[in-house]
């Protein structure tokens, strides 16, 4: 940790103010010790009391490196320094926005937290394990559905093989999506794939027709009680 006096730019009266913040000297980039360059430093407020935020722009001075990255922190007048607690973390990852209907979170909500996680670790690339969570969320999904959906006996459902669970499921165009998605997910966790004409683009698909079947049916259980009163 390095502290640097900033001169940072003030938006709304075209002037700037000399502020020190303790800045991280280890490049997100690369991961090197330097000191960076501070290139700009703006914020949108005129100084006022209270909170307001400043951002930085910097670049590593690693000569295998040199890139640009920014920083941005919860800046108070009253702090001589700006420490790094101030710091507002940055991840850069756009939020994960799916279509499943609200009903499936109620039939099994530990379903649509692996598979938002899935989704999350394809968007960054790591295709290596996504498809190794979309295979646990199918779990999740067709062991909550039997258990509370279709009164199957629950110690029996939590402890057998999925593919027995699967077996369970009267309705066949449910069954071999949920087959098909684990098949899939299977070969995403051995050596040799045996759907090679087949991927996690193929899984997902399946995987949201068979949501959309246990969302109809939960909805059919609802409006029939509604029916029979």
């Amino acid at each position: 940790m390095i502290e640097r006096k900033v001169s940072v730019n003030l938006t709304q009266s075209s002037s700037t103010a000399l502020l020190t913040f303790a800045i991280q000297n280890q490049c997100p980039h690369c991961g090197g010790i330097m000191t960076p360059d501070v290139v700009y430093a703006k914020t949108l407020s005129n100084l006022p009391r209270g909170e307001y935020r400043v951002g930085i722009f910097l670049r590593c001075t690693n000569t295998d490196c040199l890139k640009y990255y920014t920083l941005e922190y919860n800046v108070n007048t009253a702090y001589q320094i700006i420490t790094y607690d101030r710091l507002i973390k940055y991840t850069y990852q756009p939020p994960i926005i799916d279509e499943f209907p609200r009903e499936v979170s109620e039939v099994s909500p530990t379903f649509k937290k692996v598979y938002d996680q899935a989704l999350k670790a394809e968007q960054l690339g790591l295709d290596q394990i996504s498809g190794i969570g979309f295979r646990k969320s199918v779990e999740f999904l067709i062991k909550d559905y039997l258990i509370k959906l279709k009164s199957e006996p629950e110690v029996d459902v939590k402890s057998e093989f999925l593919g027995k669970s699967i077996n369970r499921i009267e309705l066949t165009s449910l069954k071999d999506l949920t087959k098909a998605a684990t098949w899939i997910g299977n070969d995403e966790t051995h050596y040799v794939r045996v759907w090679k004409d087949k991927d996690i683009t193929d899984m997902k698909a399946f995987i949201r027709a068979a949501v959309l079947y246990i969302s109809a049916e939960y909805q059919a259980a609802a409006a029939h009680e509604m029916v029979k009163k």
